[in-house]
C-alpha cells in the first residue's frame, strides 16, 4: 500500500502543472463564488418617480426631516434612477429596472394633515431581486417614519410642557396660547384667598387639585410617549469583517481547495490504476484490491492535507496584511480537521474512480457530482433544510462547518469532535462502497 502512495505521489509531483493547477484552481473557483455571492444583490436598478417633487427638507408642522440625506443613504445600497412614470412603468417591463417606487402628487399635503396617512406605492417584478428592493424600500419608509415620530414626539413634549407651565406653541404649523396649569393654580388660589364662601372654597380645592395632579401626570407623561415611541432599542457590535478571509470565508476557501482537488486526484488515482494496468498485476496478491483503495485514501489524505496548510497558512498571512482576525493559534485543530476532510474526499473520490472506471470518465464525474455540493454547502446552516441533508453527504460542508467553528468559536472543542466523527463516517461509507465497486476495475 505505501509503494503504491509513494507512486502516485512521485507521478503527481512530475505533473508540476498539475500540482499548481490543484492548487490554483480551488482558489480561483471560490474567489469566483465570493465575488458573485458579493455582488449577486448589490445596488440593483430602481426607478423614483417624485410627482410630487418634494423638496430636500420636508417641514411638518415644524418638524424638519433631512428627506435628501434619507435618498442619499438609500442610493448607497440600490441605483436609484428618477425618471417620469410612463418610462418608469416601460422599463419595469422590459427587465431595465427591478422596481419603481412612486411619490404620489399630493404626499406632502397629506402628510401635513396628518388625517390621512400618504402612501408610498412600490411596484417590482418577482424573484430574489425584486424582494430585496421591497425591503429596502420598506427600510426607507420605516426611516421617514422614525425621523418624523422623533420630531412630532419633540413637539408633543413642548406642548405638553406649555400646557403645564403655560405661553405660546406650534401645533401643526399654528400658534396656539395657552394659559398652563401652573399660571391656572396661581390665579385659582388668589380667587380661594379672597372668598369666604365655604361652599365655593370647596369648588376652589377641587380645582386646585386637579390642576395638581394634572401637573404631576403630565411630567410623568414626556418619558411615558418616548418609551412607548421607542420600546426597544437595538445596540449594534461588529465582529469580524465581511470578506474572502473573515470568518466564514476562510474555512469556504480552505475547504473548497483540499474537498474539490481531493475528490478530482481520487477518483483519478483509482482510474487510472487500471489503465496503467497496475491492478492486472495486483489483482492476484491477497487482499490487493483492500490495499488498493487504502492507498487510494492515505495519498489523497496526504495531498489535501498539504494543499490545505498552504491555503491556511497563505490566507491568514494574506488576512495580516488587509487587516482582517487571522486565526494563528488556531491553526493545528484546523489541520486535524483537514486530515479528516482528505480522508473522506480521497473515500468519494475513490467510490467514483471504482464506479467510472476510466480516467477521463471519473475525472467529468467527479468534478461533476462535486460542484453542487459545493454549492449547496455555501448557503449557511439552518438557511434551507433540503440543502442542509444534501450536504452532509458530502465532505465539504462538514469540513466548511468545522473549520470555521475550530477557526473562529469561542469553544471550538467540541465542534472539532463532531466534524472529525462525521468526516470519518462519510470516509468510511464511502470507502466501503469503493471496496465493494472496486472488482470492475479488475475486469
Amino acid at each position: 500500500m505505501w509503494r503504491l502512495v509513494a507512486k502516485d505521489l512521485r507521478v503527481l509531483w512530475r505533473s508540476r502543472v498539475l500540482v499548481v493547477a490543484l492548487v490554483a484552481y480551488p482558489l480561483v473557483f471560490a474567489a469566483i463564488v465570493a465575488a458573485v455571492a458579493r455582488e449577486a444583490g448589490t445596488r440593483p436598478r430602481i426607478a423614483f418617480v417624485d410627482a410630487d417633487h418634494l423638496p430636500a427638507v420636508v417641514e411638518v408642522g415644524g418638524a424638519r426631516v433631512d428627506y435628501g440625506a434619507m435618498l442619499r443613504d438609500i442610493r448607497r445600497r440600490v441605483n436609484v434612477v428618477p425618471m417620469p412614470l410612463p418610462r418608469a412603468r416601460s422599463e419595469l417591463a422590459s427587465g431595465g429596472v427591478v422596481g419603481v417606487v412612486i411619490v404620489p402628487a399630493g404626499f406632502l399635503a397629506a402628510l401635513r394633515t396628518t388625517v390621512t396617512p400618504p402612501a408610498v406605492q412600490l411596484e417590482t417584478r418577482g424573484g430574489p431581486v425584486g424582494d430585496r428592493v421591497v425591503r429596502e424600500v420598506q427600510a426607507f419608509v420605516y426611516t421617514l417614519n422614525s425621523s418624523l415620530q422623533r420630531e412630532l414626539l419633540a413637539q408633543n413634549v413642548s406642548y405638553l410642557q406649555t400646557l403645564v407651565r403655560g405661553g405660546t406653541t406650534d401645533v401643526l404649523g399654528r400658534k396656539v396660547t395657552v394659559l398652563g396649569l401652573d399660571r391656572t393654580a396661581a390665579i385659582v388660589q388668589q380667587e380661594r384667598a379672597r372668598t369666604t364662601d365655604p361652599a365655593a372654597r370647596a369648588r376652589l380645592d377641587d380645582v386646585l387639585g386637579f390642576a395638581h395632579d394634572a401637573t404631576a401626570a403630565l411630567g410623568l407623561a414626556a418619558p411615558a410617549l418616548r418609551a412607548v415611541a421607542h420600546p426597544v432599542t437595538l445596540h449594534e457590535v461588529r465582529r469580524g469583517g465581511g470578506d474572502l478571509l473573515s470568518n466564514r470565508g476562510l474555512a469556504v476557501v480552505i475547504a473548497v481547495a483540499a474537498v474539490l482537488a481531493g475528490v478530482l486526484l481520487g477518483a483519478g488515482a483509482l482510474a487510472s490504476e487500471r489503465e496503467e494496468g497496475v491492478i492486472g498485476r495486483l489483482v492476484r496478491l491477497p487482499r490487493a484490491l483492500d490495499r488498493l483503495v487504502a492507498a487510494t485514501i492515505v495519498f489523497v489524505t496526504l495531498v489535501t492535507f498539504a494543499i490545505g496548510a498552504i491555503v491556511a497558512v497563505a490566507g491568514c498571512a494574506l488576512a495580516d496584511l488587509t487587516g482582517a482576525s487571522a486565526p494563528w493559534a488556531r491553526l493545528p485543530a484546523a489541520l486535524v480537521v483537514l486530515l479528516a476532510a482528505g480522508a473522506a474526499t480521497g473515500a468519494v473520490g475513490a467510490f467514483v474512480g471504482a464506479l467510472v472506471r476510466d480516467l477521463a470518465g471519473a475525472a467529468f464525474v467527479a468534478l461533476a457530482a462535486a460542484l453542487p455540493f459545493l454549492l449547496a454547502g455555501l448557503v449557511p446552516g439552518g438557511a434551507a433544510p433540503v440543502l442542509d441533508a444534501a450536504g452532509a453527504v458530502f465532505p465539504f460542508a462538514p469540513a466548511t462547518h468545522a473549520l470555521a467553528g475550530v477557526l473562529y468559536d469561542a469553544g471550538p472543542g467540541g465542534t472539532l469532535v463532531r466534524g472529525v466523527v462525521h468526516l470519518g463516517l462519510l470516509a468510511l461509507a464511502f470507502g466501503g462502497g469503493a471496496r465493494l465497486l472496486a472488482p470492475r476495475l479488475a475486469r
